[in-house]
């Protein structure tokens, strides 16, 4: 391919003129040469350990331009390519680019802000219209990622989307620790719309938060539509979070908190399908039924509702207002133990499972909830009381689990 020359001519100090019959790579060229000035600056930062939180008021600008040129570069590079643009060639032309801007004293395990840049390329699954562009570089005790997305038509390719954070003045304000996105069907055809999630980074603390938004493209490509938005607790590090499309909506897994202090951590569940001009949250919520229990308590009513039987609403309504960590009346903060998870007699779908409550030195009550299991990790919850229910005397299934 054309860009491939170019790298070459790059790489190897060469005189570019002898490109001068190929105005599309010296227009690449001149978007890749603005990147290494930039890189210089943002190399030269002075951050102490201490304040490696903080961006520096001279490099907020900066990340801002970073940006800036990393899109032009891309979109300079997408306007070279023809229609059976290849996204491994196209990423490893990019990557060359970004070997050739680096600054020289610096070198790729060098920590700086601005290091460590890399582009990732994708062509969505059934499509040869789109191609996706991730661009990600170090900040401060993380990286900060931007999603540009691509439509070929008549003219060539053509930016229709870039999704990035707002300027920040700590590196929690980026969009990085994790970056995932999907394609998703609209409601026109043809038409799409991405869901983008991504992390908050930080210097020290594994608990953080993500962040989940439906974007669909505008006639202002740095402007997409936020359809919806949704943000929530998670756990940095392993496991990687995963996204998947699933049907018209998406299903994204992350590491989170229980309700309980022992094992701290569990995997959530987050699928999500369209409703009207919204999304709705469906099961499965829980990868077994401790976690389903313990998502019912931390869940909003307006989500934990849907998977409680309409037999015992308000019953179970009163107890979700009891013991949920959400209610800001509560007077007193419970501490929860798991109990328990034992099979009943009265057929394989009823489990019951123990949780423990403790408010105070002296309030000490157990709650014992019956879930009816379904295929597909469908559960619902049709009953909970203080005392056990007798067919449920089975072995207790958690001892397997894994901890």
């Amino acid at each position: 391919m054309l860009m491939r020359s170019f790298v070459l001519f790059l790489l190897l100090g060469l005189p570019v003129m002898t490109l001068a019959a190929q105005p599309c790579l010296l227009q690449v060229e001149s978007q890749a040469n603005s990147l290494a000035p930039l890189r210089r600056q943002l190399a030269a930062a002075q951050i102490s350990e201490e304040e490696r939180y903080l961006v520096p008021a001279e490099m907020r600008g900066k990340i801002s331009q970073l940006k800036q040129a990393l899109a032009k570069t891309a979109d300079a590079a997408m306007r070279c390519q023809g229609r059976d643009a290849n996204p491994k060639s196209l990423q490893s032309e990019l990557d060359g680019l970004l070997r050739a801007s680096q600054p020289k004293s610096a070198s790729e395990s060098d920590f700086f802000y601005g290091a460590h840049l890399r582009f990732r390329v994708e062509r969505p699954n059934g499509t040869s219209q789109l191609i996706a562009i991730m661009a990600s570089f170090e900040i401060g005790c993380g990286y900060d990622e931007m999603l540009l997305v691509y439509a070929f038509d008549s003219n060539g390719w053509k930016r229709k989307l870039r999704w990035q954070s707002a300027p920040y003045d700590e590196v929690k304000g980026a969009f990085g620790d994790f970056f995932k996105y999907v394609f998703v069907s609209a409601d026109r055809t043809p038409g799409w719309r991405i869901v983008a999630a991504h992390g908050t980074p930080w210097c020290t603390s594994r608990w953080s938060k993500f962040a989940v938004d439906v974007l669909e493209p505008t006639s202002d490509e740095d402007k997409p539509a936020v359809l919806w938005h949704k943000e929530n607790g998670y756990t940095r590090f392993l496991p990687e979070p995963t996204l998947k499309a699933v049907g018209g909506g998406f299903e994204l897994r992350v590491e989170g908190a229980t309700i309980e202090a022992e094992m701290m951590t569990r995997a959530h569940i987050y699928r999500y399908e369209r409703a009207d001009r919204t999304m709705r949250r469906v099961q499965p919520v829980a990868v077994n039924v401790r976690d389903f229990v313990d998502e019912w308590i931390q869940s909003r009513w307006d989500e934990a509702a849907n998977w409680t039987s309409r037999n015992a609403i308000a019953k179970l309504k009163e107890l979700h207002e009891k013991l949920s960590p959400s209610q800001e009346s509560a007077k007193t903060a419970l501490a929860f133990s798991y109990g328990p998870v034992r099979s009943c007699s009265d057929g394989a779908r009823h489990l019951q499972v123990e949780i423990d409550a403790e408010a105070g030195s002296e309030q000490r009550f157990a709650t014992f909830f019956q879930v009816e299991t379904r295929q597909n990790g469908f559960m619902t919850l049709f009953s909970a009381d203080s005392h056990a229910d007798a067919r449920c005397a089975g072995a207790d299934l958690s001892k397997s689990w894994p901890r």
